[in-house]
């Protein structure tokens, strides 16, 4: 298996390569701009794999950092928003996992307010709804009893969109794990 990834590490830098050439021939076109950054976040799964955080939140970053670039361009683009509001998230991840949880803290209530902001232009997108119980769950756990009150609210929005038929199983599945950390507090 460590093989496999090591191959496919390979794959994805050899396409990082590629991308970061055809980004650096045209930096205002946004799609090789995006597509760097999918290259970075694909070498920083694999490297989560193996067990390389460290190397791992280093391609995160360097995601985030076009993400950020991208977002700010252009305010207005939903999409460039999700995409830096789930950048954040895996940047938080991977600073919790790395033991640093002010910075993921911190990442996570970016990811938040993202989703806070798009929920204010788009409050019946059921979809971003869901987003938001991410990093919602994220800060509980991370808050612990400060952080309550982003479990009630993750919950909240999980039973609502549960009873109005509008949440798939996995998503279901996690209304017991949230009432479990609440009841841990």
């Amino acid at each position: 298996a460590q093989g496999e990834l090591a191959t496919a590490l390979d794959s994805f830098r050899a396409s990082l390569t590629i991308r970061e050439r055809l980004a650096a021939a045209d930096p205002g076109n946004a799609g090789w701009q995006r597509d760097l950054s999918v290259s970075h976040n694909k070498i920083g799964d694999v490297q989560v794999t193996q067990g390389d955080l460290g190397a791992a939140l280093d391609s995160f970053r360097a995601s985030h950092t076009i993400f950020e670039r991208l977002a700010a361009v252009d305010p207005g683009n939903a999409g460039w928003q999700r995409d830096l509001a789930v950048s954040n998230e895996r940047v938080g991840d991977m600073e919790d996992r790395n033991g640093n949880t002010p910075k993921a803290i911190a990442a996570f209530e970016r990811a938040l307010a993202i989703y806070e902001a798009l929920l204010a232009r788009y409050p019946d997108n059921t979809q971003m709804r869901v987003y938001s119980v991410i990093p919602r769950w994220r800060l509980g756990r991370l808050l612990g009893v400060d952080g309550r009150h982003h479990l009630e609210r993750a919950l909240a929005i999980l039973k609502e969109l549960e009873t109005t038929n509008r949440l798939d199983a996995e998503r279901t599945s996690w209304i017991p794990k949230i009432e479990a950390h609440l009841n841990l507090q």
